[in-house]
């Protein structure tokens, strides 16, 4: 099943009202009735497509976005066998038009929130770069649900070299630079490192994270890996090596990014 956002929804909404000439702030006396089953249908369908972890309003929003749709759902079911049943204000919710509170709460709800069973990554304090991470991570429980191997597989890299590069930032600089001029000479890394962390390459974050013992030597094996997956995303590579993005990418990329979460928080 496709994935609705709230914001989908309303583009819907404002498209239906606008075609009917409709102004329901102004105007919300306006009736619907038997022959706008079809839109009704279809607007309450994508809304009940609309995920949970996506309706983060409470309040009075929350329940006027129930109310709206149970009122859709009886309208839906008394025109498929009447033609008599009309909607429009709600009683108790002032005067609103009840496309117009379902559209409300749909609009303030987000289009990206991490599902409730996604990792909080407490042990990263920066709130914005925590809730980034958790959307990835929530993105890529996604991806796999739903078979898209190479966007798990490319996500899930990306996630493991961010929350490498976040830890290896909290070490002295020095220290994170000497040990990475050492592994460069003694062959682990094919060069030496650039000066500034931002701009290090995945190999780089694994091998000095690993060297430092901030992520254990299995950890750094299964990240290893997960960097020669997300390799695949390369067409000549792909074609090179006779291989593509698949379940077992997946997993293996995703098994990294646990890994190395795990140890992370283990050091906290």
């Amino acid at each position: 099943m496709p994935r609705v956002l709230p914001s989908e929804v309303v583009a819907i909404i404002d498209q239906m009202t606008a075609g009917a000439g409709w102004n329901l702030e102004a105007n919300p006396n306006v009736l619907l009735e038997q022959g706008h089953l079809g839109t009704v249908a279809t607007v309450l369908g994508l809304a009940e497509q609309v995920p949970t972890e996506l309706l983060v309003i409470s309040g009075e929003k929350y329940v006027g976005l129930l109310a709206a749709m149970s009122a859709l759902r009886a309208a839906v079911g008394a025109w498929q066998v009447e033609n008599r049943y009309r909607l429009g204000m709600l009683p108790g919710f002032g005067q609103v038009h009840v496309l117009l509170l379902l559209r409300r709460a749909l609009a303030a709800c987000p289009d990206e929130f991490p599902a409730p069973a996604t990792r909080d990554l407490a042990f990263i304090e920066d709130t914005e770069l925590r809730e980034s991470l958790r959307l990835d991570i929530s993105a890529i429980n996604r991806a796999l649900s739903t078979s898209e191997w190479k966007a798990a597989t490319v996500l899930a890299g990306s996630v493991v070299e961010a929350v490498l590069l976040w830890a290896l930032l909290r070490l002295p600089e020095a220290e994170v630079f000497a040990k990475a001029i050492k592994l460069s000479g003694g062959g682990t890394l094919d060069r030496r490192p650039g000066p500034e962390l931002e701009t290090w390459h995945l190999p780089e974050y694994i091998e000095v994270a690993a060297a430092l013992n901030i992520v254990d030597p299995n950890t750094a094996a299964q990240a290893r890996l997960a960097r020669e997956y997300r390799n695949l995303i390369h067409p000549g590579r792909a074609r090179r090596l006779g291989t593509r993005c698949d379940r077992g990418s997946a997993f293996g990329a995703v098994a990294a990014l646990e890994m190395v979460v795990r140890d992370l928080e283990r050091r906290k």
